[in-house]
């Protein structure tokens, strides 16, 4: 059985950057989603099944994040804790953010420095898109079923 990747993109600033890498991931492939924001994209989560999450850590202001505010964070806190359901409980989350990840590390404790995460000044770099996609691809496929061939 053949099937494309599933891959909720949750970003805030969908104009500057999701329109068009997601049209270049959906020619690659890929089944495209997008949520403009954590309510959103916890309604996605809780009705359909996605084989990898790609995340903002800053919603509306930079500086919300450094004055406390988590964003991203805490959905990505929500989907590890299972608390949006069953269909998305082990999803792969690669976080997408102007923030360092130094500066996450500083935040979190360490916690989610171990996850892929992006500088979403350098997606306008093409070889940068190419590691993203690899990336998406790499975590997705960890978790799909064993049997399932991926059409890339």
């Amino acid at each position: 059985m053949t099937k494309n990747l599933r891959l909720l993109w949750v970003d805030d600033d969908a104009t500057s950057l999701l329109r068009p890498l997601g049209l270049f991931f959906e020619r690659e492939g890929w089944l495209v989603s997008a949520a403009a924001d954590i309510s959103t994209a916890e309604h996605l989560l809780r009705s359909e099944p996605f084989d990898v999450v790609l995340l903002d850590l800053v919603f509306d202001d930079p500086a919300s994040w450094r004055s406390g505010g988590l964003g991203g964070l805490e959905l990505a806190e929500k989907l590890q804790n299972k608390e949006l359901g069953p269909k998305n409980a082990d999803v792969p989350t690669l976080f997408l953010s102007v923030v360092p990840r130094d500066e996450i590390a500083e935040k979190t404790g360490e916690r989610w420095t171990a996850h892929y995460h992006f500088d979403k000044a350098a997606l306008l770099d093409q070889d940068m898109i190419k590691q993203l996609l690899a990336a998406l691809k790499q975590a997705a496929l960890a978790r799909t079923k064993e049997g399932d061939e991926v059409e890339r």
